[in-house]
């Protein structure tokens, strides 16, 4: 995780560095202007409310609470004034913990896939809404300890699915420069994974509803 979180400041503080390199000289264009191109990259920072169950033949479990971390970098084409669209990657970790159960479950996924967004207004300060949908991978890794004789027995599994995660957004986009904005969103994201090779009607479903906090570069 810290390796994660390290790398992430690295890619915001280049992104800083490269505003003052590409800087646009047409001072009067607007960035989100037909024929730019956006960068971005964000994380939910742990700012968020999770929750997880298991849908199987169409019964569902106790919702879990969970919590969770999420980075995204996403890049894009604007296709028409204020309208972005583009392919967007994600990786995010959650864990679950029961204590009394002694039960301790972590989920590791990366995703990727198309992204729009849409800007308003004009400014420094420019609300905007935003859709994806992405196809990817997924780690599920739990522990159990079960005591006997007061001795405990920890065990261990391990399941690979596959994950689809849609999700909407809106939030604003403050610019501190012509090509360069600092974005505050509030996201909500629906996921579904399906334990690879099972044949049996088994998915475990998570929604996730929390603040994003992230930074866009125009090109």
């Amino acid at each position: 995780m810290k390796i994660v979180k390290t790398s992430f400041l690295i890619l915001l503080m280049s992104f800083i560095t490269s505003t003052a390199i590409a800087q646009d000289d047409d001072t009067n264009a607007s960035p989100t202007d037909q024929g730019s191109w956006l960068i971005t990259a964000g994380s939910n920072a742990g700012l968020n409310f999770s929750s997880s169950f298991v849908d199987f033949n169409g019964q569902e479990s106790e919702k879990d609470k969970l919590s969770s971390f999420t980075i995204s970098s996403s890049a894009g084409y604007f296709v028409d004034n204020n309208l972005v669209a583009g392919a967007q990657i994600s990786y995010g970790t959650s864990k679950i913990t029961d204590g009394d159960s002694n039960f301790e479950a972590r989920n590791s996924s990366i995703a990727a896939g198309p992204f729009l967004r849409n800007y308003f207004g004009e400014g420094n300060f420019r609300p905007f809404v935003g859709a994806s949908i992405l196809f990817g991978s997924a780690k599920d890794e739990s522990v159990t300890a079960s005591i006997f004789d007061s001795d405990p027995d920890f065990g261990t599994s391990e399941v690979k699915s596959s994950s689809t995660i849609w999700g909407l957004s809106a939030g604003a986009a403050l610019f501190i420069a012509n090509n360069f904005s600092i974005d505050f969103e509030l996201g909500y994201a629906n996921s579904t994974r399906k334990p690879d090779n099972d044949e049996d009607d088994f998915k475990v479903k998570s929604n996730n509803f929390g603040l994003n906090i992230g930074f866009s570069l125009f090109l």
